[in-house]
């Protein structure tokens, strides 16, 4: 997943959009991170748009919760119109994983 992610941040188009940031430090001192995805657009544009929140691996067993982000995460970055249109009215704030620990941990 931190591969995935610091792949997309690194595309030219992407990173003019796609925001990586430090959410904490999980009980296993493991860094949680989350994505800001949105469109730039003027201050008052900006506080007018309405967020939604993706969360992924609450319970670390559940491996297809990664592979979904993943495609979410691919789409929502991509160059398709429909993308593009709700990066342009939304801020989608996106935690990959939610539980590293577990997942690190391998339960």
């Amino acid at each position: 997943m931190n591969a995935d992610i610091d792949r997309i941040l690194e595309h030219e188009e992407s990173k003019e959009f796609t925001f990586k940031r430090k959410m904490c430090k999980t009980l296993s001192g493991n860094n949680l991170w989350y994505l800001t995805v949105t469109s730039h657009c003027d201050d008052n544009a900006q506080k007018k748009k309405r967020g939604i929140v993706v969360t992924s691996r609450c319970h670390p067993g559940e491996t297809n919760g990664s592979w979904m982000m993943r495609g979410f995460i691919n789409f929502i970055v991509s160059s398709a119109e429909e993308a593009k249109l709700l990066r342009d009215n939304f801020i989608f704030k996106i935690v990959p994983m939610i539980n590293p620990d577990g997942v690190i941990n391998g339960n």
